[in-house]
């Protein structure tokens, strides 16, 4: 009798894991809603994700293969057209899928990726 409750007792600890998001998840998930509820700029929001996540290659001097100084944000919002992506899809696919991803060390949490999506949304405030 003993065995089978243990066996319970983990089946429910299984069932209860499963059922619950993970730290990072909560943490994205209150962010995006954060960020949905307030206009997203560029100085205060899409810069620091840039200045943490790009800039050691896309800094004021690129650092080959990159081309692109993504400090400037004239410069970030024109790789938002794929037109202006001379080597890749454009910033948004190469944020969020794999042709091209950046940043190549597994890209973007959801939450970032949303900051320039509502940045974009928003109209490229400063």
């Amino acid at each position: 009798m003993p065995g089978k409750s243990i066996l319970l007792l983990l089946g429910l600890f299984v069932v209860a894991v499963a059922c619950f998001k993970t730290g990072d998840e909560i943490d994205d998930s209150a962010c995006i809603e954060e960020l949905q509820s307030r206009q997203v700029t560029w100085v205060g929001d899409v810069l620091p994700v840039i200045q943490v996540s790009c800039q050691n290659c896309h800094g004021s001097t690129p650092q080959a293969p990159a081309t692109q100084n993504l400090t400037v944000a004239a410069t970030v919002q024109a790789y938002f057209n794929p037109a202006n992506d001379t080597n890749g899809p454009g910033l948004m696919a190469r944020l969020t899928t794999n042709n091209k991803r950046m940043p190549p060390d597994g890209g973007l949490g959801p939450c970032d990726v949303e900051k320039f999506r509502k940045w974009q949304s928003d109209g490229f405030l400063p």
